[in-house]
């Protein structure tokens, strides 16, 4: 939780000080405004990935968000049906199959908990959804003569995700305190901050 939440205030702060030598897409109020269900899926998925990653190895937890295409996929069936019959291909039908046939390997010689694939599933399926969420956003800006690109997605989406994981954490500290303060003590460490920052970069570009 504490990581999650240093993401997202990072990724936060870095997005407003760009925006003091670029100009977003639409007025930053309006960006936070139309990401707001986007940003709370977002936040949710990320803080589930973290889970994730304190259960399993981080090649395992990378291994199972190797799913996420997939759920991206059905969450276009279920939420678009008319652009998943124009966008779906034999090809892209047949990396989903390996996509499949490798995670179920990789988890046949993995020893992480049993319940750590049905998180994975679980938040793969929010990503999922917010990938589509993102797409019919950046179509009905486009039908209106707005282009919103990726990073005036991801950065409101961080924005958003900053108040509610704020009170999640200030929660988290009166009931365990000390655990708290220790991960924030880790977060401060060279190695917390550079994988801190690696988490906004990858995500933000």
């Amino acid at each position: 939780l504490v990581f999650t939440w240093c993401q997202v205030i990072l990724a936060a702060l870095l997005y407003c000080v760009s925006c003091l030598w670029r100009t977003p897409s639409l007025p930053l109020m309006e960006l936070c405004d139309r990401n707001m269900a986007v940003g709370l899926l977002h936040l949710v998925a990320n803080l589930g990935t973290n889970v994730v990653l304190a259960q399993a190895s981080l090649a395992m937890t990378y291994t199972y968000k190797a799913l996420e295409p997939l759920f991206v996929l059905l969450a276009l069936r279920v939420i678009t049906p008319k652009r998943f019959t124009e966008e779906i291909t034999s090809g892209k039908v047949t990396s989903m199959l390996v996509i499949i046939v490798g995670v179920i390997l990789a988890q046949h010689k993995s020893s992480s908990a049993s319940s750590t694939p049905l998180f994975a599933i679980l938040f793969n399926i929010l990503f999922g959804v917010r990938s589509v969420l993102i797409k019919r956003l950046q179509a009905q800006a486009k039908g209106s003569g707005v282009v919103i690109t990726g990073y005036d997605v991801f950065g409101p989406c961080c924005i958003v995700g900053v108040l509610p994981c704020t009170v999640l954490v200030v929660l988290d500290y009166l009931l365990y305190p000390a655990a708290v303060l220790h991960a924030l003590q880790l977060m401060w460490s060279w190695s917390g901050a550079v994988s801190t920052v690696c988490s906004w970069a990858y995500n933000l570009f």
